[in-house]
């Protein structure tokens, strides 16, 4: 499984989601709080094209809240994200306190 904190649009989502997709991992996309409507179009896309449930998933919500407990959960493989280097340093600590 791989989280995708995407801040961009939805070029960047089906860019970043397509490769997972393709050899049969699950995604889940991460919008920002403000712009989330666009990922969530994209998953009901997929849905009506006869996506499984649970394949591409979309969370929407303040970032470090969902970030850190998704960057932290074991079952995440790969985290990729748009944004600050900031930011990036962050999810690298959250990602190397899994146990």
């Amino acid at each position: 499984m791989s989280l995708l904190s995407i801040a961009y649009n939805n070029f960047i989502t089906i860019f970043s989601s397509a490769p997972l997709l393709a050899v049969g991992c699950t995604a889940i996309v991460k919008t920002s709080e403000k712009t989330p409507l666009s990922a969530l179009l994209v998953a009901q896309l997929a849905k009506e094209t006869g996506f499984p449930e649970g394949v591409l998933n979309v969370v929407s919500g303040y970032g470090p809240d969902y970030v850190a407990a998704l960057a932290n959960h074991p079952d995440v493989d790969k985290v990729a994200f748009t944004g600050s280097s900031a930011v990036g340093h962050k999810i690298i600590g959250y990602s190397g306190k899994r146990t």
